[in-house]
């Protein structure tokens, strides 16, 4: 039992909180985020996570909660007819960002009510969001409940959006809202305009490639080009252009680019903004009705009322979004002669939409992986959230063989599935290997998809991994070189490496492929691709795998590569690397067979992939 409980979450307000810290008082400081443990460790203060109150049946809890809530509510017939736009599901749409934002709500649900429960607080000091909950569980108590500070609600993962910029050999990352993105987006798109002014040739048929990074893509968007098609980018989350060497290559291979504003015409605004009207009256009944008490609950007591105000705005920006995207893109299909469309995933927001016009239109294409996947059964149940199995009647072109049966296992058809290789790794196959002093450690954090993936202990122990791997790496006169996952996400790995080793560069939006053809060993903090690139390349790898759940320890990655659970097995596994010849021969031995097991076309993969595409 504790009489005062000081609830941190969000290290903004951390001061705040700590204003009502007071020797005297018997009182425990419980942190609900990694980056306020940080700060909470600087400044040698005692405190618990959140975390330490729950136990194996509540994670379990939280787990199958958030799945059975996200991937059903917006099926119930009362809300879904409030969410219907010309028989797009506007709440199906968000289910891959509103995944993770659930998952910590009900995970900070549940650790309030076991917290409550076991410490039997007279008073809890908190934010407005923690004190929400915290009233909502202890309703029928005295509990005492103070709030220090409000705080700007997190919202959904892509609310704010990180963009890239080269500046000379530097890439720079500004991270804006939602709003100024597109704002920005927007301005840029008016700018490459103006190098890169419209020639689509209307007697030609086009293939439209969605959301495409042009810097991973180079080379199979040169031998797409050389095709009697119009190639045709539609970029609508990030810019297709980041910088001149993307423009430069787009004019010189004359590809084009998509700016959605000019097909905005004024005609089409006038429907948009009648339509958003006509949503906001459906969203106003949409949250009267009393189905969200009952589903949005957990072990029998609802949430809704913590999120409900949250959730109208939410849903009102997003909708209202949704619907411009939706009408642009129906007319970009109207006047655009498009044979085939290309994506990498299924499963975002602007893909979905894009998708679902499409096969409006009856329009064909493929999902191209863009990516090695977890192939144990524990990813199986996040299928709706995972760009893994083809939806809109396209196909899944796939890298390999090996994806090819385990999609056939999974249940679909072997005519919608093509084997053509990965265009974006022709050149790892092409390259001269080579290698250097250079050390590359990959940091890939994982999705927030379950209570491990968002567990505050969990990013302790990958921090205190990393810092143990760069004092070994260094003892043995190696360079150090870290890589970040180009992805959004909420780490800040720069400040978290400065804090180790204030000398070593992170490196983040770079394309990954120099610096695995220069290094000596590559290392993975987290399961990613770049163990399969790394291959290819001959390199010898290991791995710390943060999400226990995404592989098997007896798995096919597990068997390739070199997996590490401790400083200890970490210092003796890249000893041997480094000094037994024979070891190390044999793991590039290991991944070269991986390599040609799960990949096919080896070199080739564009100009393959390009036959399919124009016959």
């Amino acid at each position: 039992m504790t009489d005062e409980l000081i609830l941190v979450y969000n290290y903004k307000n951390l001061k705040k909180a700590l204003e009502y810290r007071k020797e005297e008082l018997d009182q425990k400081i419980i942190c609900f985020d990694f980056i306020s443990h940080k700060y909470l460790r600087k400044l040698g203060i005692s405190h618990n996570f959140a975390e330490d109150y729950i136990e194996s049946k509540e994670k379990e809890l939280i787990d199958n909660t958030t799945r059975e809530i996200m991937f059903s509510w917006y099926d119930n017939d009362d809300i879904k007819n409030c969410l219907i736009y010309k028989n797009l599901n506007l709440g199906w749409l968000l289910e891959n960002e509103l995944y993770g934002y659930f998952l910590e709500v009900i995970k900070n649900f549940i650790s309030l009510k076991k917290i409550i429960k076991d410490e039997k607080p007279k008073k809890i000091v908190s934010i407005d969001s923690l004190c929400d909950i915290s009233k909502e569980i202890s309703k029928k108590t005295e509990i005492e409940i103070i709030e220090y500070a409000k705080t700007e609600h997190s919202g959904l993962a892509f609310d704010k959006i990180m963009i890239p910029f080269n500046f000379g050999k530097s890439v720079h990352n500004i991270q804006v809202s939602r709003k100024n993105a597109i704002r920005i987006k927007k301005f840029l798109d008016d700018t490459t305009s103006l190098f890169l002014p419209s020639n689509i040739q209307e007697e030609k048929k086009s293939i439209l490639l969605v959301d495409f990074n042009l810097s991973l893509y180079y080379d199979f968007l040169k031998t797409l080009s050389k095709s009697n098609m119009n190639i045709i980018l539609l970029n609508l989350r990030k810019p297709a252009v980041r910088n001149i060497k993307d423009l430069n290559f787009l004019r010189k291979n004359k590809i084009e680019v998509i700016n959605y504003k000019k097909f905005q015409k004024s005609e089409l605004v006038s429907i948009v903004k009648k339509n958003q009207i006509d949503m906001s009256k459906k969203l106003e009944k949409l949250f009267l009705l009393k189905e969200f008490e009952c589903i949005f609950q957990i072990d029998g007591e609802s949430f809704w009322p913590v999120i409900k105000d949250q959730m109208k705005q939410i849903f009102l920006k997003r909708f209202n979004e949704a619907i411009n995207y939706f009408e642009i893109v129906e007319n970009i299909f109207k006047k655009i002669n498009i044979k085939e469309i290309v994506t990498l995933n299924d499963v975002g927001y602007e893909e979905k939409i894009v998708l679902s016009v499409a096969n409006s239109h009856n329009m064909s294409g493929y999902i191209l992986q863009h990516g090695m996947f977890p192939d144990n059964s524990y990813a199986k149940k996040f299928l709706n959230i995972l760009p893994i199995i083809p939806r809109f009647g396209f196909k899944a072109a796939v890298w390999g063989n090996y994806l090819k049966e385990h999609l056939l296992e999974m249940g679909v058809s072997n005519e919608q599935i093509i084997s053509i290789g990965s265009p974006r790794h022709d050149r790892f196959f092409q390259d001269t290997k080579v290698q250097n002093n250079d050390i590359v450690i990959c940091i890939t954090p994982q999705s927030s998809i379950d209570f491990d993936s968002v567990d505050t202990r969990e990013f302790v122990k990958a921090e205190d991994m990393l810092h143990s791997m760069i004092d070994i790496i260094k003892e043995k006169k190696c360079n150090v070189i870290i890589k970040d996952h180009p992805s959004q996400h909420d780490l800040d790995i720069s400040s978290i490496v400065h804090d180790i080793d204030s000398t070593i560069h992170v490196y983040k939006n770079q394309n990954i492929f120099e610096f695995v053809k220069n290094a000596k060993i590559v290392i993975c903090i987290g399961f990613s691709t770049v163990l399969l690139e790394a291959m290819i390349l001959d390199k010898p790898t290991i791995l710390f795998q943060i999400h226990p759940n995404w592989i098997d320890e007896q798995g096919v990655i597990s068997n390739v590569t070199s997996l590490v659970k401790s400083k200890d097995e970490f210092e003796d596994v890249l000893t041997n690397l480094l000094t037994d010849t024979k070891f190390r021969i044999s793991q590039i031995s290991k991944g070269k067979k991986f390599v040609k097991e799960y990949m096919t076309n080896h070199g080739k993969a564009a100009e393959i992939f390009r036959d399919v595409l124009i016959n």
